[in-house]
């Protein structure tokens, strides 16, 4: 007797499978949304790139000094950082007086008591980067906390979005996620843009923009498995690593040619809403809708994918496709709580996500 996955997987078959329309989609969505997504996902990670930087020390023109080497010796204390090297404090200067200034640096001399905060701002190396959120206000020393709570937000984020988006997958739809998730990563990397001088505003944002960071790379992996033949999984999820894998190699290179954090996040990001606007291929899940009931949404899916495939007329319709996966009809749709239904079943939940 024939499975429903059966009567599915053959249902399928005759509206094709592997043609035109699922090479043109994967090549679409698993690869360029892809591509597009990840360099949107990561991107924060460089944008808040902390570039080597000391303090500011003025007088270097007075003395007619040239060597920034040497200004630095006069002026800054020596530390070992957390890799064990010796170099010059990031944080931290000498107490250079009005008694010092009166004198030729060569007989200045200082001691432990002499070293001060940061007392005219920062210097920082512009070599990669001529503007970053840190750049721009200052978030070291003191404020350095401020770049590790950005990503620990995220991560929450990413966590709690996980859950609730892929809850959503299942009522809503994988298409209605797809939109969605494109939109809430572009606002949210869009807001963050705008916002670096307001540090609570920026931390809301970025937690935004990474709450559908897995749900933009599930929801057209799994309408390209469930609609194409099990063969064809493996090269589907290839493609996505390939996707993800070229946009990883772009973004630096987006960052190296802008040296500019904003411009870098708004090249990165922008292009991704345009595979929203593809409505021959943005389609729902055949599959989804046969078990929600609603067949005759899916024979619209069926139809779209049959013709770009060169099949004219099909051989089943509404009612066949009701008859032949009425057993394939999920109603329930589990939600959040049923991962902690049950000791066992709470204590794997807790224990993955705490991994």
């Amino acid at each position: 007797m024939d499975t429903p996955d059966d009567s599915y997987d053959e249902i399928m078959a005759q509206a094709g499978n592997d043609g035109k329309f699922q090479r043109r989609y994967n090549l679409l969505f698993n690869f360029g949304a892809i591509c597009f997504a990840s360099m949107s996902y990561m991107s924060i990670i460089l944008a808040l790139n902390k570039p080597p930087h000391n303090c500011f020390v003025p007088g270097m023109e007075q003395y007619n000094i040239t060597d920034a080497n040497l200004w630095k010796n006069l002026t800054l204390p020596r530390e070992t950082d957390n890799r064990g090297q010796l170099g010059y404090s990031k944080c931290q200067m000498y107490n250079i007086t009005e008694q010092h200034l009166q004198r030729h640096y060569s007989e200045w001399s200082f001691a432990s008591s002499d070293i001060i905060d940061c007392a005219y701002g920062y210097e920082y190396d512009r070599t990669y980067y001529d503007r970053t959120p840190i750049t721009e206000y200052d978030w070291i020393c003191d404020k350095g906390f401020r770049e590790t709570n950005i990503f620990i937000y995220n991560r929450l984020g990413e966590l709690f979005g996980t859950v609730i988006f892929g809850h959503l997958g299942d009522t809503l739809g994988r298409r209605p996620v797809f939109y969605l998730s494109i939109l809430i990563i572009t606002v949210g990397r869009l807001v963050s843009m705008f916002t670096a001088a307001y540090y609570v505003v920026f931390c809301i944002a970025a937690v935004v923009g990474s709450l559908t960071a897995h749900s933009i790379f599930q929801a057209p992996l799994i309408i390209a498995m469930e609609i194409s033949k099990s063969e064809r999984r493996g090269h589907i999820s290839m493609m996505q690593c390939i996707g993800w894998t070229t946009g990883l190699c772009i973004l630096p290179m987006v960052f190296w040619a802008t040296k500019d954090w904003f411009w870098a996040l708004l090249i990165v990001t922008m292009p991704i809403v345009l595979f929203m606007f593809i409505p021959s291929y943005t389609i729902e899940s055949p599959r989804w809708l046969a078990t929600r009931g609603n067949y005759r949404e899916a024979m619209v899916q069926f139809r779209k994918i049959a013709t770009i495939n060169g099949i004219r007329e099909l051989a089943f319709d509404e009612r066949v496709l009701e008859k032949r996966l009425a057993n394939h009809r999920t109603d329930k749709v589990y939600g959040l709580a049923s991962l902690f239904n049950g000791w066992r079943m709470a204590k794997n939940t807790m224990l993955v996500i705490l991994c």
